[in-house]
């Protein structure tokens, strides 16, 4: 058979390489080798990734923390002005009912230290479950400060006297009398009186928590009784629930 020339085997090689490319041939090698080198550089951040340490107990809290922090910034934050929530209705509610508080116990003397608490100190039950529950959400909003501080001192002294009203009564259930109608109403009415000051100290807690507050409105009167009520409620209402040592 006569030899081929080379430019008749350049030729031909041409030839079928136009054909292995139309025919898609290149076309799947090539992906073979793109596919088998991801497939590798995904085996080797795999091998790596278990040859690396496992995180600290420490280091988990700390990313967990950050987590729980950040969660809490964006719940709080603001998505309006200051002046936008000032001109909110709960900012609104919770100042009127501060100032319509303040106006009827104009001519109430609030230094009075006696055991004996007059009776026109003493809020109503709907009153301080407004006022407990606006200023939670006067608190989650940062604009408390935006308050007079003599307001809120004077505001704080009311509350003193509401939350040492139910300091110290038992709300311990004699089972004997559970069928005196006398008894069962008297037990009541402790109940409203240790709820009542529940709400006062909850109240005083989220003015003196909440974020730029003037120091004048942490008073030391304030913040022993609502340790005292704490204190006694718990040693004397909820641990002898549930612990018969009590």
């Amino acid at each position: 058979a006569p030899k081929r020339s080379k430019k008749d085997k350049d030729r031909t090689w041409e030839h079928e390489e136009r054909e292995r490319r139309g025919s898609g041939d290149h076309r799947r090698s090539h992906a073979g080798r793109r596919g088998s080198g991801g497939r590798y550089r995904e085996h080797s951040s795999e091998d790596s990734e278990e040859g690396s340490p496992p995180p600290s107990l420490s280091e988990l809290a700390r990313k967990l923390k950050k987590k729980d922090n950040l969660k809490k910034r964006k719940s709080y934050e603001p998505k309006l002005t200051v002046d936008e929530m000032m001109d909110s209705s709960t900012f609104k509610r919770f100042s009127t009912g501060v100032d319509n508080i303040l106006e009827n116990l104009e001519d109430v003397d609030l230094s009075l230290d006696d055991d004996e608490i007059p009776q026109e100190l003493l809020l109503g039950k709907h009153q301080l479950s407004e006022l407990s529950s606006e200023s939670a959400k006067i608190k989650a909003m940062g604009i408390m400060h935006k308050i007079s501080s003599d307001k809120m001192v004077k505001i704080q002294s009311i509350l003193e006297k509401n939350i040492q009203d139910g300091a110290k009564l038992s709300t311990l259930l004699n089972h004997d009398n559970d069928r005196d109608d006398e008894e069962r109403l008297w037990r009541d009415l402790i109940m409203e009186r240790v709820t009542k000051s529940a709400d006062a100290c909850l109240t005083a807690l989220n003015i003196m928590t909440s974020p730029r507050m003037q120091k004048a409105v942490y008073i030391e009167d304030v913040i022993e009784r609502v340790l005292q009520y704490t204190k006694f409620h718990l040693q004397n209402t909820l641990y002898p629930q549930y612990d018969p040592v009590y």
